[in-house]
């Protein structure tokens, strides 16, 4: 009965978000779907309240060459009582090298303006007011004038930052050799703070940023970056100006972004559910926004000499929710691998190999991405679901970086296959491959428009798999694009899980192959990162 309710729900976008839903609440799966119109699971407060106390000693403050941040914030006739709440969050920050600069956007409510007053007394803020309202694209680079620190961070007016949010930054910033642009997962919450709807993040993703502004909350970009990459001066993406920044980052930094953004797979920051925000309502709340990241997209296209490309809205998506696809004004006959493969290659100079998903005569996925360590070693994410299904806030819907796959169609560079790995790896040979090409620093991109009929993968041997883990078991426990806080089991994905849950699913297999176990007791972060560190 469920994979046919799942089936309906895809295809009916109205009511699919509530048998969604039941489907997940059915079978002990979070409620964190893409869909925002779900009912928040307050159960995720706990936990990361617990995770805020747990990690306090993973990343101490630097005591040498220490940045400094300028948190920058424009108000405009915020509700005094949640502009107090974001004024303490800020006051809290158990770092202590930052300033506060706040701009005031032409504020006309009294109360408004008599809360900033309170606030602009702390000798940490620096205030300004401006008569008019600018604009948000406009306000951000006014009030960038007036900032000075290495680092700027950018916090709206009624969000909230986890206390150690800048500890935090601080510390990725020293161990990272001073990046230009960082960015850590985010949640958000009602008017009573209750936390719900993690978003856990990926590693960055050249791809899924071409998508949607994914990187959003909490951003921190250094100064001299975001001046040079010429942020917030297009006032057509008013709304959408915190993606825009990110693409001309990536843009300003070109190849070097691998070494230049760093992605904390923490969360540090709550997006305020307010009744009139995109945190509840999503576009809906402000139509505009949809145009503002249309032009992102088309400016981004401009920007790197796309030519003949156009921007639509993505048919993956029935409504017209800001989710877009990149196509060619002219149309060509070619299949639609040939064609997606085209477009990734031309966009991402670093990809090696653009993939898809394979689906049996029901439609369910039988091959596609794949993340490292998911049922010990490797499996496909979604098998068995739908296509046509809708994931972790619809990731399976857009293009994105991936780590591996297994069983899908996909288009490599000619320089890229090599199958010289077959005798070693006779099923996992391509999975070899990715994680060659991963070490190496080039991008596997997914297509969620790449669909063709398949049948189910062979079962490695035991012999292989354990082989192959030895090779690649670094990998195996720390997927880039996967939260290090998330379950490894194929029926329950993005659930946030308990160090030991893991654990179980990865050290039977880890100590068969003679490789480092998994810790039970706390959660492993940055084994991945580190590496990458070490071998850029």
């Amino acid at each position: 009965m469920w994979p046919e309710i799942r089936k309906f729900a895809s295809e009916l976008p109205l009511v699919g978000p509530a048998l969604r839903s039941a489907y997940r609440k059915a079978h002990g799966l979070p409620d964190v779907g893409g869909a925002q119109s779900d009912a928040p699971d307050f159960r995720y407060h706990s936990w990361i309240e617990r995770r805020a106390r747990e990690r306090a000693g993973d990343y101490p403050a630097p005591t040498e060459n220490a940045p400094r941040f300028d948190i920058l914030t424009l108000v405009f006739n915020t509700d005094p009582e949640v502009l107090r709440k974001t004024a303490a969050s800020v006051f809290a920050q158990d770092y202590t090298n930052f300033r506060w600069v706040i701009w005031d956007n032409g504020s006309s409510n009294a109360e408004t303006r008599a809360a900033l007053a309170e606030i602009a007394k702390d000798a940490r803020v620096k205030f300004h007011r401006s008569e008019q309202n600018l604009g948000i694209t406009t306000g951000h680079l006014k009030a960038l004038e007036l900032c000075d620190a290495e680092y700027i961070a950018l916090l709206d007016h009624d969000d909230l930052l986890y206390p150690d949010a800048l500890r935090i930054n601080a510390w990725h910033i020293v161990n990272f050799n001073r990046p230009d642009f960082l960015y850590s997962d985010e949640d958000k919450c009602d008017m009573q703070d209750r936390r719900y709807w993690p978003y856990f993040k990926p590693d960055f993703s050249p791809a899924l940023l071409l998508d949607t502004g994914y990187t959003c909350h909490l951003s921190v970009v250094k100064r001299e970056t975001m001046l040079a990459c010429g942020a917030f001066t297009d006032p057509s993406v008013e709304g959408a100006q915190d993606w825009d920044m990110a693409l001309r980052v990536q843009e300003f930094l070109k190849l070097n972004y691998k070494d230049r953004i760093v992605h904390i797979p923490e969360i540090l920051y709550t997006w305020r559910g307010v009744p009139e925000s995109t945190a509840v309502r999503g576009v809906e709340a402000k139509p505009h926004v949809i145009a503002a990241q249309k032009r992102c997209v088309e400016s981004a296209l401009e920007r790197r000499g796309s030519q003949k490309l156009t921007v639509a809205p993505s048919s993956l998506f029935p409504d017209a929710d800001g989710h877009w696809r990149i196509c060619r004004e002219e149309k060509i006959v070619q299949s639609e691998i040939d064609a997606e493969a085209e477009f990734c290659f031309s966009l991402f100079p670093d990809a090696a190999i653009v993939v898809g998903r394979s689906v049996d005569g029901a439609g369910r996925v039988v091959g596609g991405p794949a993340f490292w360590g998911s049922e010990g070693a490797l499996a496909v994410r979604g098998a068995g679901s739908y296509a046509t299904d809708r994931d972790f806030f619809c990731m399976n819907q857009m293009h994105c970086n991936v780590a591996t796959f297994l069983n899908a169609p996909f288009r490599a560079r000619p320089d890229i296959v090599d199958q010289k790995n077959l005798r070693e790896y006779p099923t996992l040979w391509m999975a070899d491959l990715c994680a060659r090409l991963l070490r190496a620093g080039r991008q596997i991109i997914y297509s969620p428009f790449i669909v063709e009929s398949g049948e189910s993968a062979p079962v490695s041997s035991d012999d292989e798999l354990l082989r192959f883990i030895r090779a690649h078991h670094d990998l195996i426990r720390d997927d880039p694009f996967y939260s290090p806080f998330c379950s490894l089991k194929s029926e329950s994905l993005y659930s946030i899980v308990e160090p030991a849950e893991r654990a179980a699913v990865l050290n039977p297999l880890f100590e068969k192959a003679g490789v480092p176990l998994v810790p039970t007791e706390r959660y492993e972060l940055g084994r991945y990162a580190r590496l990458r560190r070490k071998n850029p």
